[in-house]
């Protein structure tokens, strides 16, 4: 009984390290969201005073794919976009797109800092 209980409490202090490691990492991609969230802002006020070379570079920032038919637009946006994309897309539970932020912590950063260098 004793070594049943101590294994399971060693579980637990591993399970409680893992919980605790993954709210860090989740911190810091909710703050790369924000950061890219306000770039995309100062992007967006940029834009009306941009030259066409400018907003080229932003859209290819932005845009994997870019495409007119039919007079409809139709794009992919890049993976470090994709978080502000996909969470609009979510059936059922709307908070469920939070955990798959982990997923785009290197491509938010890669964002943030071409965009901030166009931006800037």
């Amino acid at each position: 009984m004793m070594i049943e209980e101590n294994r399971l409490n060693d579980e637990l202090k591993k399970f409680n390290v893992q919980e605790l490691a993954s709210d860090a990492a989740m911190n810091e991609v909710i703050k790369d969201i924000v950061k890219l969230s306000e770039l995309l802002r100062n992007a967006s006020a940029y834009w009306s005073f941009a030259k066409s070379a400018e907003r080229e570079q932003i859209m290819r920032v932005i845009f994997s794919e870019l495409s007119l038919s039919e007079n409809t637009m139709q794009f992919k946006v890049k993976k470090g976009f994709a978080p502000f994309q996909s969470r609009l897309l979510v059936v059922g539970d709307p908070s469920a797109w939070i955990s798959e932020l982990q997923n785009y912590g290197e491509y938010l950063r890669i964002s943030m800092q071409e965009l901030g260098a166009i931006v800037k």
